[in-house]
């Protein structure tokens, strides 16, 4: 049986969402755009999802567009700024997904856009201050951050980051497809401008997902309504994965604390193991920040587990994280691996891990060793 700790990219669909997704394959099939029966009952689905999105939310349902999965929906968010809202320059992380990375890249080489990134310390925590300079007043530019990061879960200062665009005049995109689901997420008190998710790293489906437009953003009226009309005419109609994305929804938040005392439960066992038995800490605790409670990342080096970490790992069935620091030039001293937990991990799975991480170091010894001998 494989070990799954990489909930973030390789996260399982509920049973039970497989399940009610192909009843609703079999009974909300028409397009719900279409004028018959067929149609209105697959559109009323669908409003009667946007509806229970909304109110778990604290939003109004028409500020709700169903979309694909948010990076698809971020690159897809930044096309319309910057033809419709006239985005002219766009302040992001080096921190962020490196797909949009590199969409932003090829943007601003084909002239389209300005792109600036924010300084950050080797965590991807943000130097306000300095962050706050790039903004400048300029209402042609857009802010587009993950509330946490794919790297090692840190988790922005959302408040601190809003409050500088807002005195800016400058327009907010917050993606939270990794806090959805995770923590008790009031979209009106965040006050974003955009707000996209998805669930594809919490037991849902993939390619589904969700997207804010607040009705207070400062644009013009006329601006406003073509902006929300193209997003509508834009907007994703198969009726069983929306379906699907709201029951994620619902019963994650109706389990959220029984979920977080399990996951923490696993983090702190996790912790004290690698520290009594490596004598290692995670990213961010060496700098006291937090991050992701579902989320642990460490340096492994070469030197005391030998080359191809987490290839060997996987060999040994154990699915882990692998990723490139934007910063670091360490990768060829050793690896950046992302532990990300999940509802069907166990203490078990922590030790048989740990297990394979001594045979490893062992193995290296021994390696090591040989290779010095006269």
């Amino acid at each position: 049986m494989r070990i799954n700790f990489d909930h973030i990219d390789s996260c399982p669909i509920d049973s039970y969402i497989i399940d009610e997704s192909a009843e609703a394959m079999r009974k909300y099939f028409s397009n719900p755009n279409s004028f018959h029966e067929l149609g209105r009952a697959a559109k009323a689905e669908n409003e009667e999802s946007r509806n229970g999105f909304a109110e778990l939310l604290n939003v109004q349902p028409n500020e709700l567009f169903f979309v694909n999965d948010s990076i698809s929906q971020t690159k897809r968010l930044i096309d319309y700024c910057i033809l419709i809202l006239d985005i002219e320059h766009i302040v992001t992380s080096k921190f962020e997904n490196v797909s949009v990375l590199s969409y932003l890249e090829a943007l601003e080489q084909g002239k389209k856009v300005k792109l600036s990134f924010i300084e950050t310390n080797s965590t991807g925590e943000i130097d306000i201050t300095k962050f706050e300079r790039l903004l400048d007043n300029d209402t042609s530019t857009l802010v587009s951050l993950s509330h946490a990061n794919e790297h090692n879960g840190l988790l922005l200062p959302v408040k601190d980051i809003l409050y500088n665009c807002q005195i800016n005049n400058v327009l907010f995109h917050l993606n939270i497809k990794l806090t959805i689901g995770k923590y008790d997420i009031d979209i009106q008190k965040i006050k974003a401008d955009f707000i996209s998710f998805d669930f594809s790293s919490e037991y849902g489906i993939k390619n589904s997902g969700v997207l804010f437009l607040n009705q207070s953003i400062k644009i013009p009226d006329n601006t406003f309504y073509i902006l929300r009309n193209t997003l509508k005419d834009d907007e994703q109609i198969n009726t069983p994965s929306i379906n699907a994305i709201y029951r994620t929804f619902s019963n994650s938040i109706n389990n959220l604390q029984k979920y977080k005392e399990q996951i923490m439960e696993l983090r702190e066992y996790f912790i004290s193991k690698f520290a009594s038995n490596f004598n290692l800490k995670h990213m961010l605790d060496s700098y006291h920040k937090k991050g992701l409670f579902t989320t642990l990342s460490y340096y492994l080096t070469h030197e005391q587990f030998g080359n191809y970490i987490a290839e060997k790992l996987d060999i040994n069935k154990i699915a882990v994280g692998k990723t490139n620091h934007p910063y670091s030039n360490q990768t060829k001293k050793g690896e950046y691996i992302r532990f990300s937990f999940g509802k069907g991990n166990s203490i078990r799975d922590i030790d048989f891990l740990l297990s394979k991480l001594k045979e490893l170091h062992k193995e290296n010894i021994i390696t090591n060793s040989n290779i010095i001998k006269p």
